[in-house]
């Protein structure tokens, strides 16, 4: 029921800019008869739908309708839809949107977390932690890659880290 109440808001929000745009109208095609700052629905609906306005006029609702044709369309029906959608906008999806939004939201403290449990092992910051603590950590490039997985007629000619792989051929 929620959700019918908010698109119906919707619809009255779209039905103000509609009725916005036929205040436009309406202003274009009375030119400058009309001074007024803010045109009230009863104006816009005779000059843009004279047929159906005399229609409402001489039927039995108009003397309910009459006081509410005072106001300009934009506020008769932006108002209400705007209090309608918010009141009634759906709150949360389902929980697996929930799940997934507290997932992200501890993502994001993340790297505070590890900085803490770093300072609480002892790290303090202050020591270089580019340079590896343990020069066994280190692997030279041709220890790393002394096992050749290419075959030789693919491999290149020159390996831009190590140098020249191939022997090269000389002429005599």
């Amino acid at each position: 029921m929620k959700r019918i109440v908010f698109l119906f808001g919707i619809v009255l929000l779209a039905l103000a800019f509609l009725v916005t745009g036929a205040e436009l109208a309406a202003r274009t095609i009375l030119g400058t008869h009309n001074t007024d700052v803010v045109m009230s629905t009863r104006v816009v609906w005779r000059t843009v739908a004279p047929h159906s306005f005399l229609l409402l006029h001489k039927s039995a609702l108009w003397p309910f309708a009459q006081h509410l044709l005072i106001f300009p369309g934009w506020l008769l029906f932006g108002a209400p839809g705007l209090a309608l959608a918010i009141s009634f906008r759906p709150q949360d999806a389902d929980d697996a949107t929930a799940q997934q939004n507290k997932d992200h939201e501890e993502s994001l403290y993340l790297y505070d977390e590890l900085a803490l449990a770093a300072q609480k092992e002892g790290y303090d910051g202050l020591q270089d932690d580019r340079y590896p603590s343990n020069p066994a950590d280190i692997i030279p490039a041709e220890d790393h890659y002394a096992e050749d997985l290419v075959e030789d007629e693919l491999a290149s000619e020159h390996d831009f880290l190590l140098g020249p792989t191939k022997p090269s051929q000389q002429s005599d």
